[in-house]
């Protein structure tokens, strides 16, 4: 048992030291790999310079340079300036020497050159030269495409010579693309060159190929009238680009019998620089039908015509009135009919209207057939728009019959059909259809649901209309049997996941009710246990069932795993606000490691929260990836959608039923005008759900449009919780007897408002005690925001009275608070105390130390004054204060009291705390330790003994689990009580497990570890307390609650244990 105490104790120990100390040891680990990578590239670097082979020199020194620069960002954060100055200089020397290599290159002929689309450019030619204007040979130049127009469907560039010769010439010719407009090739040798060049061509459209009518066809105008819209032409080449500079003829080939006046603006047109030409048509005296022909020699499409359509008049209808027949509800169908009385209408959008409305009326599923027509009115043109309809009857009942274990209200809740709803075939069947599903998703795979309907003549109830069809009741009959379980589930293919870790979780299982709701969560889970992995082409099929002799189910699973893939290539596009670079440091994992989902994806939203922070506060980040399933890499392009730069118009709080707007606002450290800053809205969203005045996960933030394209609203959304917490209770222990306690606690306080006290973001708590030997009471205050600044005020004022063994103990005073924010995650704080203790009517019974303090037997009681200023600073980023999955706390104060303070004691008591916090085995379960060191000391005043009651002492719900409360304290070998003492450490372990989404209820498991010692500044390993235990969490209106079971392992409660019951988290 020592031998594993001391294990516990050192790993302990380790997830602290480790956390702090093995990072800059890593960090230092890191550098050092970089700077022994980067000698090796200059070694190589030289050896290349020797063999006069400048390409690989320069690729080498660039490598070289690379590794310094990461060598020199290691080291800082590593905090070693000497080898991180060093590092950057090597890396300035690195370049030096890359740079006296670097290849220069010059364009020699090929610019600016005009190619028809789809043909071959003049040569490209490049000349590489070094920095004396020397020409090298055998350097490969890179020739990319830069800009397109269009999708550059078609364009290639073909290498005439594969590197440069003698002279440094290198050429490449061009494919120009189907698109007609200008390109951009760029010509440069990579990690070579500083400056690439450029050529310019441009792609100009090809021979006319195609005539096509591009608008004005099919116009309706009044005789003697100019078309409404000009008979406009287009002429292509074959790739669609438009031909400028092309005639085009127009003549008018057909007209009404006798018409007279109608003609063409003019008969000949050229092609604009968009290939378009057009012409005015006027119609003739009689209506009727014309017809224009458009051609051009020789086109595709040639000739091509208009048709024309002259009137008289223009053919229109007035609605007088919209009758709907065979519906016994017509004011919801008059409500939404878009035909509306006194309008009116061309014949041809009436016609659509009509179409429109049909639909409409269908789609209600009221009706199984519905018409519509026209009712002519006495005045010719104007007339009733009459919607004919047949209509369904309705469900006047549905009852379920044969249901055993199943309950109704749950199988009604997939049912499409209720009472009154129309009734229809496909309804009826439809919705036995979905009470079959119910019944298989429940486990009953063989169940029958069938369905018979009655048509109800009973006479219409006193005052109602008579339907317009019999209304129909509807009874499912439901056959359950039995639950069909599974006899076995074999598991084919899986090689990385044993049968076993599948099995533990799926739900479906040998033994189990099979349901197939279950195996489809199921499957989503195994395949998301793959793809985590990195199997991401892993398929698991459907289920092959057979049945055993008892009607059990055999299933067959198929699981094709796939490759294990490794991060290939990765490329980012779209970014701007941070570099390629940048965003490239933050994936995890890296390139070359096997893929890993939580890691990536978290990755992501690193990259996705600092691009937020240059503004882009509703940008998003898309991988794209591309499955190599031969080598088993995946490779990834990253595309950063920034959007633009948003700024904050102003914002708006909504919500807040008894919360003023100030309190939540002042939490927001955005100001109107100001850039939006994503990450700051999602560390302002943690702030206010930090307060505790809101339902826990209600605050909600979101970005709605300004009044500007480049504005937003940030819009707050809360939802008031309950801030007050009333406790009233009586208890019983052997130390204080029969007690009754009530307390009373108000977060966001607001003494101004006598109906609810409620708003005003201050703080208030009052408790109280009273039993046979203990009376107490207290009271305290704090108002976070002191005159609108992030400065907290507060006092506190306190009166104990409690009888002991041997002697009475009074305890009254008071003090004030006042801290203030440094940074975002820092604060300081002062805090002066006041308190008088009383101990009286000490006898022989009472403790040695408290004998001693009081100077008994000469004297029985003892009054002291104890006045102290204590000064901390905390660190606090966790992110979540109620379950942390990652950051940490930090709090470092120390409590002096002197005479020169005001009172008659003097102590100096310094502490220190330590919590850290990270996630677990799986992405909610959370690992969080603790650990905490103080002393007391009377060092500036020997001759002034320090009080028992300011000394330390362990064990309880707070401490050192499975311990009493204050049993740990300082004993002699022999194990006999000395008493408080001057030195603690303390130590946690816990691994915390939620059984909910909101993590209102959880489970943990703890190792706890502490000591007191006699003198200052002590610290040992050997006489340590430890316990292991488990607990469980729940959230009440009163707080969160622990129970907490802890099982000691040393003395004083060796091999015993010992329940814990408390509101409040312990760490």
């Amino acid at each position: 048992m020592i031998t594993m105490r001391r294990l516990l104790i050192f790993l302990l120990l380790l997830f602290f030291a480790g956390n702090i100390a093995s990072a800059q040891s890593d960090l230092a680990s890191t550098a050092k790999l970089f700077e022994d990578a980067a000698v090796a590239r200059e070694e190589a670097a030289k050896i290349w310079e020797g063999m006069n082979e400048r390409v690989k020199a320069t690729e080498a020194w660039n490598e070289a340079a690379a590794s310094w620069e990461k060598a020199a960002r290691a080291w800082n954060a590593a905090q070693n300036k000497e080898r991180t100055d060093e590092a950057w200089r090597r890396f300035k020397q690195a370049l030096q020497r890359r740079d006296a290599f670097e290849i220069l290159l010059e364009v020699v002929s090929g610019n600016q050159q005009t190619v028809r689309v789809g043909r071959l450019s003049e040569p490209l030619t490049v000349r590489a030269t070094d920095r004396d204007s020397k020409p090298i040979a055998n350097v490969k130049v890179l020739f990319e495409i830069s800009s397109k127009p269009g999708s550059g469907e078609g364009m290639s560039i073909e290498p005439i010579t594969p590197v440069t010769d003698s002279n440094g010439i290198i050429s490449a010719r061009m494919k120009l693309g189907t698109t007609a407009g200008n390109y951009t090739i760029s010509a440069s040798v990579t990690d070579l060159s500083r400056q690439p060049v450029f050529f310019d061509l441009i792609a100009t459209a090809g021979n006319a190929a195609r005539l096509e009518i591009f608008s004005g066809n099919n116009q309706v105008m009044r005789v003697n009238q100019m078309a409404m819209a000009p008979l406009v032409a287009r002429v292509t080449d074959i790739y669609g680009n438009p031909v400028q500079g092309i005639s085009v003829q127009y003549r008018i080939v057909s007209e009404p019998d006798g018409a007279i006046g109608h003609s063409l603006s003019s008969e000949d047109a050229v092609t604009d620089a968009s290939g378009l030409c057009g012409v005015r048509f006027q119609s003739g005296n009689l209506g009727g039908s014309y017809i224009v022909l458009v051609e051009s020699e020789n086109l595709d499409g040639s000739p091509s015509k208009y048709e024309l359509m002259a009137r008289q008049t223009i053919p229109t209808f007035r609605i007088i009135g919209t009758r709907f027949e065979g519906s016994t509800d017509t004011i919801s169908l008059e409500y939404g009919s878009k035909i509306k009385s006194g309008e009116t209408y061309l014949l041809p959008d009436l016609g659509r209207l009509f179409r429109d409305e049909l639909k409409r009326i269908y789609a209600t599923g009221r009706f199984d057939d519905v018409y519509a027509s026209i009712e002519e009115g006495d005045i010719q043109g104007e007339g009733k728009a009459v919607f004919r309809m047949k209509e369904r009857p309705k469900v006047s009942s549905i009852k379920i019959v044969g249901l055993k274990k199943v309950k109704e209200n749950d199988i009604r809740g997939v049912m499409g059909l209720s009472e009154g709803a129309p009734f229809s075939v496909p309804a009826l069947e439809r919705t036995r259809g979905a009470m079959l599903r119910y019944l298989e998703n429940e486990g009953y795979l063989n169940a029958t649901v069938s369905a018979e309907t009655t048509v109800v003549t009973a006479p219409p109830k006193e005052g109602e209309p008579a339907p317009a069809l019999p209304p129909v009741a509807i009874t499912y009959k439901v056959v359950e049997k039995d639950k069909v379980k599974v006899a076995r589930m074999n598991l084919i293919g899986n090689k990385f996941f044993s049968d076993w870790s599948l099995n533990w979780h799926m739900k479906t299982g040998s033994g189990r009710v099979y349901k197939e709701s279950e195996f489809e969560e199921d499957r989503r889970k195994v395949i998301g246990r793959y793809v985590e992995r990195g199997y991401l082409s892993a398929v698991m099929d459907d289920p092959i069932i057979t049945k055993d002799n008892r009607g059990r189910l055999i299933l067959d699973i198929v699981i094709k795993e796939g490759p294990q893939y490794k991060i290939g290539d990765i490329t980012f596009v779209g970014n701007t606000a941070v570099s390629s670079d940048e965003l490239m440091s933050m994936l995890k994992p890296k390139k070359g490691a096997t893929f890993r989902a939580r890691k990536f994806f978290e990755s992501l939203e690193d990259m996705r929260v600092a691009t937020a922070r240059h503004g882009y506060a509703e940008c998003r980040v898309v991988p794209q990836e591309r499955l190599d399933q031969e080598k088993g890499i995946v490779d990834f392009v990253v595309r950063v959608e920034e959007g633009h730069i948003l700024y904050l118009e102003k914002i708006v709080v909504e919500g807040n039923t008894k919360t003023r707007e100030k309190i939540i606002t002042r939490e927001i450290r955005l100001r109107q005008g100001e850039v939006l800053n994503g990450e700051e809205i999602e560390r302002a969203r943690k702030r206010l759900e930090a307060l505790q005045f809101f339902e826990q996960g209600s605050v909600q933030m979101s970005l709605r449009e300004g009044s500007k394209p480049d504005q937003r609203v940030l819009a707050v959304k809360v939802a008031e919780g309950k801030t007050g917490q009333l406790q009233l209770g009586a208890g019983y222990s052997s130390v204080d007897k029969l007690v009754g306690f009530v307390s009373v606690t108000k977060r966001n306080f607001d003494p101004f408002d006598f109906w609810s006290f409620t708003g005003a973001g201050q703080e208030i708590s009052f408790s109280a005690e009273y039993g046979g030997t203990k009376n107490s009471f207290s009271l305290s205050w704090t108002e976070p925001y002191w005159r609108n600044k992030p400065i907290s005020i507060g006092f506190d004022a306190f009166n104990l009275y409690q009888e002991r063994e041997g002697f009475d103990w009074r305890r009254s005073g008071g003090g004030i608070r006042l801290s203030h924010q440094r940074g975002e995650y820092g604060r300081l704080s002062y805090a002066y105390r006041a308190e008088q203790v009383e101990i009286l009517n000490v006898t022989s019974y009472a403790p040695s130390d408290v004998q001693a303090e009081v100077g008994y037997p000469s004297r029985a009681s003892y009054t002291r004054t104890t006045t102290s200023l204590t000064t901390g600073y905390t660190h606090d980023n966790r992110d979540d204060v109620n379950f942390p999955l990652s950051g940490h706390f930090f709090e470092l104060q120390n409590q002096f009291a002197s005479k020169i303070l005001g009172g008659n004691v003097s102590f100096d008591r310094p502490s220190l705390t330590f919590s850290y916090f990270r996630q677990g085995l799986s992405k909610n379960h959370a690992i969080a330790g603790r650990i905490q060191y103080g002393t007391i000391s009377n060092f500036f005043e020997r001759n002034n003994p320090i009080p028992t009651a300011e000394k330390f002492y362990l064990g309880g719900a707070n401490s050192v689990r499975g311990y009493r409360e204050r049993s740990i304290q300082v004993y002699t070998q022999s194990g006999s009580l000395v008493g408080p003492g001057r030195t603690f450490m303390l130590g946690n372990l816990e691994y915390r497990i939620p059984f909910t989404d909101d993590k209102s209820f959880s489970m943990v498991f703890f190792y706890d570890v502490g000591d007191v010692y006699e003198g200052e500044w002590e610290f040992g390993l050997n006489d340590l307390k430890s316990a292991v235990g488990m607990g469980v969490r729940f959230n009440t209106p009163m707080g969160p609650i622990r129970l907490d079971y802890g099982y000691g392992l040393d003395f004083p409660n060796k091999n015993r244990g010992q329940f814990h019951f408390s509101i409040g988290q312990a760490f």
